[in-house]
């Protein structure tokens, strides 16, 4: 199956941007699609109103995505087979791939560039196609840059048979099974496109046509295949059928074709076809059935090695014939090394700076052509060290290297411009001062790649942090360490500035985990050797983020709130911060202090009742997770507002613990009462459930103004009383878009007397005014407004503040079908919910709007709060949800999302 992989769906080395069998990975600067075949694992993410660029195909494939797909005529073009066409100035050649109709391999020259690109797709490297006229037509234009190699089958265990040979065997198969019983009917094992020259051997030799569906009939007329080996009517004379979608080619699949044909046949035999089925055994032995039945009569299965993909050393006899000079896999494309590995003795590596070949393969002659030189000798072995001695003479007699010319070059270096982009890739990869990155620039020559080698290797990853520019006298730029660099003298500047002024003492009872993997530490290479420094320090090193771990060690530059799992009384370190005490260890010359085979009582009675775990929370702590970050989704993107904020800390049952009611006005005009205490709760239906419900994250996020990604509070089921009393304290202002209608508020007042508690008067953090008329013209008409039609205005009171004229704006709503109620209006201008007038609010009997009572059992005020609707937006809801609404409602109950 092809890699869905972006970085190998764009062709390498074109001037435009051509994407091949990646509609998934789709780009705007794309214009040119190209598609292989039409099998699933190529035409991923292509849909029937794809119109993000032409796609290109073969005459078959075309006919199969406007057949079969439904896509327009407009976006599908066909090209014709071994001849050269121009797209976007690049010339394009497709060759048959000997795979499954309608697959084509993809031959790509770009003039401006020189570079020639084959694209194979999917493809049967057969001798009649490697050694084909199409082929040679191709390498004949120039050698092969970049190859897209399938890869399926690339190991030397996959070496079956050619296809011709496998087509035989079948056809022997099938006039041998009709000899032992000429009453049998055969299964052919298919795809909905693909296996056809399997089905039309089993057909001719069983001298019958095969019995398929009627899609599969309309897509073999679409792939142009022989119409007298298919059909859709079963009679007597029909004994063979293809195994469609679904139906499995084996005993199971002939039992049910047994049934299906109510024991007409006395044998039923089953061909799979597929190259996985290849066993070593089956050069020697031939192809064996697996039998059921009386005597093994009934059903025979046969495992046949036949695939449209090419086999191991198929693979070597194509790669050996093209010599590309770069191979790209086009599956398991993750293992891009180990499968490029086995094509190496047949490639062209002479540009491939990566590898020594570039060094000691002339250009043009491929490493195996190389090997086959009569002497046997290496080139290295050929360059005469004498004559290179003596052109090095000449050249320092000539030009000597004095102290001057160093000098020199050195103040050349120094003033020499730092590119931007440069200095901007390599502040992506080291987090430092700007005069420490541009020293590594010019000790690099401006090369990131060597300044990253000088950073991590000769400067050991130590960035100096608040140092500053510092004189290089005499600085030579040299990557062999042979001059102390710019560089390093600031990373000395900064080791010494650290010493003096880090006072961070090594813990000796410290109990660490360490987050990340190996390709994630720079400074100590592996997770391993993390492990081993800690261990080495004295400390004890769990695999588990348990209640009595201390430290956790991450990578440098990795944030708090990636680590999952961590406890907020965990100190996070990261690898800079261990290497420097490594480094003070190794100064010092300490003996390793054994590892702690088991918790000291001391030790953990400081962890338990230290101060930074004075409290226990009482139950796990949680961290987000994709089900609540997407609860926190809904409570920023949903209409909801706070209607009432009442302290009942005086009312608590434990003394001194913070308790505060918040009343939250639901996206459907619910009225919904959540309290934030020691146990957070809400009676929502979807907190009687257990869940941590959209109105609690609302009161968190946007009251309290908590960051979901920076902070922990929000998913805790129990809180501690110092988070409790961090979150109320100084609590932030409230927005002024979050706060229900006037309204609202006076109707749940009205309702809550009595309740006791003090209401807290949160400040308001924006009030929008009403802006006067000064001549701007109305949004909608265009028309200058004065302050003597003011009366006949209105005001966008919760955005922009923007005045209307009052008839333009019942057009503007009518307009755009939000002529329902005072709830499903919104401004022209900002898009805010619209907060009628006065006088317009005036008119909605309050008492009837507030006395609605619904199924669900809560106070309803949705015609009280502009912009509300009771019909509930389920757009950002589960997939699953209609159908488990469907399922409640065919078992008598209703159950609704909150």
């Amino acid at each position: 199956m092809a890699s869905q992989d972006g970085d190998i769906k764009v062709v390498r080395g074109l001037t435009p941007t051509f994407i091949v069998d990646g509609f998934n990975f789709c780009r705007p600067e794309c214009n040119s699609y190209f598609l292989t075949h039409c099998h699933s694992d190529h035409t991923t993410g292509l849909h029937a109103s794809f119109d993000l660029g032409m796609i290109y195909c073969t005459e078959v494939s075309a006919a199969l995505l406007i057949g079969d797909r439904g896509l327009s005529q407009k976006m599908v073009r066909a090209l014709p087979m071994n001849e050269t066409v121009t797209i976007e100035d690049v010339e394009v050649t497709l060759v048959d791939a000997n795979h499954c109709p309608g697959a084509a391999m993809i031959h790509f020259f770009d003039p401006a560039t020189g570079n020639r690109v084959l694209h194979v797709g999917d493809f049967r490297a057969s001798a009649w196609l490697v050694e084909g006229d199409a082929l040679a037509d191709l390498l004949k234009r120039g050698p092969i840059d970049h190859l897209y190699l399938d890869t399926t089958y690339n190991s030397p265990k996959h070496c079956f048979p050619p296809q011709d040979q496998v087509l035989d065997a079948l056809a022997r198969i099938v006039q041998t099974e009709l000899e032992r019983e000429p009453n049998t009917v055969f299964l052919v094992g298919s795809y909905s496109i693909g296996k056809e020259k399997a089905i039309e051997a089993v057909a001719r030799a069983a001298a019958s046509p095969a019995l398929v569906s009627s899609r599969k009939a309309r897509l073999v007329k679409m792939c142009q295949r022989d119409p007298d080996l298919y059909t859709e009517e079963d009679g007597p004379h029909v004994r063979v059928r293809v195994a469609g979608p679904g139906m499995s080619a084996g005993h199971e699949g002939l039992a049910d074709l047994h049934l299906a044909t109510r024991g007409k046949f006395a044998s039923a035999v089953a061909f799979r076809p597929t190259g996985w089925m290849f066993t070593p055994s089956q050069k020697a032995q031939g192809y064996k059935p697996w039998c059921e039945g009386e005597v093994g009569s009934q059903t025979r299965v046969y495992a046949i090695p036949y695939s449209e993909h090419s086999s191991f050393n198929e693979l070597q006899h194509f790669v050996k014939k093209v010599q590309p000079k770069c191979i790209i896999p086009t599956v398991n494309a993750e293992n891009r090394d180990s499968e490029v590995n086995r094509f190496v003795q047949h490639m062209d590596l002479s540009q491939d700076l990566g590898r020594m070949d570039a060094y000691l393969v002339p250009p043009g002659m491929s490493k195996r052509a190389a090997g086959k030189r009569p002497a046997q000798i290496p080139l290295i072995d050929r360059v005469s060290v004498a004559e290179q001695a003596r052109l090095w003479d000449e050249a320092t007699a000539t030009s000597p290297l004095t102290d001057a010319h160093s000098a020199e070059r050195a103040t050349c270096i120094e003033t020499a411009t730092v590119d931007p982009s440069a200095l901007s890739q390599l502040r992506e990869m080291v987090c430092g001062p700007t005069e420490y990155l541009e020293a590594l620039l010019r000790d690099g020559a401006g090369v990131v790649e060597h300044a990253i080698a000088i950073h991590f290797g000769a400067n050991e990853g130590v960035v100096p942090v608040g140092a500053v520019a510092m004189e290089t006298d005499g600085c030579a730029a040299s990557l062999d360490g042979a001059a102390v660099c710019a560089s390093k003298q600031l990373a000395d500047a900064a080791v010494a500035a650290a010493e003096e002024t880090d006072t961070d003492v090594f813990p000796r009872d410290m109990i660490v985990s360490v987050y990340g993997d190996d390709k994630s530490y720079r400074l100590f290479e592996t997770r391993e050797k993390v492990e081993a420094r800690l261990h080495a320090l004295g400390a004890r090193v769990t695999r588990r983020k348990g209640k009595l771990t201390t430290h956790c060690i991450v990578p440098t530059g990795t944030k708090r709130s990636l680590v999952p799992k961590l406890d907020a009384t965990v100190a996070l370190r990261d690898e800079g911060w261990l290497f420097r005490h490594v480094q003070r260890w190794k100064a010092d010359g300490a003996v390793p202090r054994p590892v702690p085979k088991k918790l000291k009582s001391a030790a953990k009675k400081r962890r338990i009742e230290g101060a930074a775990a004075e409290e226990e929370r009482g139950c796990k702590t949680r961290t987000a997770t994709t089900d609540k970050l997407q609860r926190v989704a809904r409570a920023l993107s949903d209409r909801l507002y706070l209607v009432r904020w009442v302290d009942r800390t005086a009312e608590g049952a434990a003394a001194g613990w913070p308790r505060h009611q918040f009343t939250v006005l639901g996206s459907t005009g619910n009225v919904y009462s959540c309290e934030i205490a020691r146990e957070p709760t809400c009676d929502c239906k979807d907190a009687a459930k257990g869940n941590t419900c959209k109105h609690l994250y609302f009161v968190y996020c946007r009251v309290l103004g908590l960051d979901q990604h920076e902070s922990h509070i929000p998913f805790q089921r129990k809180l501690l009383r110092s988070e409790l009393v961090t979150l109320f304290t100084s609590p932030p202002a409230v927005a002024a878009t979050i706060m229900a209608a006037a309204e609202v508020q006076q109707k749940v007042d009205e309702a809550a007397v009595g309740s006791g508690g003090r209401r807290v008067d949160a400040p308001v953090a924006v009030v929008v005014t009403k802006r006067a008329p000064g001549g701007e013209p109305c949004a909608i008409c265009f028309e200058t407004m004065t302050a003597e039609v003011a009366d006949s205005l209105q005001f966008c009171e919760l955005g922009c503040g923007f005045p209307f004229h009052t008839a333009c704006l019942i057009k503007w709503f009518a307009a755009r079908g939000e002529s329902g109620g005072a709830g499903s209006h919104n401004c022209p201008r900002c898009r805010t919910s619209w907060m009628p007038s006065a006088a317009a609010r005036r008119d909605v009997d309050v008492g009837a709007a507030a006395s609605a009572m619904p199924a669900e059992g809560y106070l309803n005020l949705a015609t009280l709060q502009p912009g509300t609707s009771t019909a509930r937006d389920t757009s950002q809801y589960s997939e699953w949800l209609e159908y488990h609404q469907r399922r409640r409602d065919r078992e008598g109950g209703s159950v609704q999302p909150s």
